[in-house]
């Protein structure tokens, strides 16, 4: 029985690394100075990020970034509490697929 656990807990860790998604983070802080964040993409209204807990106890910023188009990407990122919120930095991302393959031949 104990063989079945280990082998679906290494499947389930390697399922998770091979599809995990590419993520926007920063460095962690204290808990009690970010309870969320707000990131802004390509101009767009700022969205709510809550901070990611860490098993530290601190906190940092997590994004998925799966469902943004290919292309180049500007962010806007800011830290937040009840009393408000930092000034947003800026981040640019290029999501980019491979180019096509050249010089495909047999070789011996």
């Amino acid at each position: 029985m104990k063989k079945i656990l280990i082998i679906l807990g290494i499947v389930f860790l390697c399922y998770g690394v091979a599809f995990s998604s590419p993520f926007l983070v920063c460095d962690s802080v204290p808990a009690d100075t970010v309870t969320h964040y707000r990131v802004k993409i390509d101009g767009a209204s700022a969205i709510t990020v809550p901070a990611y807990g860490n098993p530290d106890g601190t906190v940092m910023l997590h994004y998925d970034c799966a469902g943004l188009s290919n292309g180049n990407h500007n962010f806007e990122i800011a830290a937040a509490n009840i009393w408000g919120e930092s000034v947003y930095v800026p981040f640019d991302f290029s999501k980019q697929v491979p180019g096509g393959l050249l010089n495909i031949r047999i070789s011996e």
